[in-house]
């Protein structure tokens, strides 16, 4: 989940090391590693975070469905990603992935929810 700023830095469980970004925010690098439109200042040390590409209409727009089960009120915040399957419509954030242990890449894309885990066989997890 990249944070656009605002109370949820304080508010939100955060799990993974958080970057500054380019607008002298917050964010994740762990999503900034899957978010197709961020990039990072320097490779090396993987800051700032540039997430000006990053359309303002994708923060929160869409509802993690891994909050929506444990009622987290924070589910709108941040960017989701959606599942790699095209007959899927569930979203998630990475980080909500990483913790319930369904972060697998494929040919460096991250999209899988719950209902396709069983896909990720023989597939690098990351934990």
């Amino acid at each position: 989940m990249i944070f656009y700023g605002g109370p949820q830095l304080t508010s939100i469980i955060i799990l993974g090391v958080l970057k500054k970004t380019d607008d002298n925010r917050w964010a994740h690098v762990l999503c900034s590693l899957y978010i197709a439109e961020v990039r990072f200042g320097n490779n090396t040390t993987m800051e700032p975070i540039i997430i000006s590409a990053v359309a303002a209409s994708s923060f929160g727009s869409k509802i993690c469905y891994i909050c929506e089960e444990m009622k987290n009120p924070e589910k709108q915040y941040g960017v989701c990603l959606p599942c790699h399957k095209p007959s899927c419509k569930v979203v998630f954030h990475v980080t909500c992935a990483q913790g319930r242990g369904l972060l697998c890449e494929e040919k460096g894309e991250l999209r899988f929810c719950m209902a396709f885990s069983s896909f990720a066989s023989g597939m690098t997890f990351i934990v």
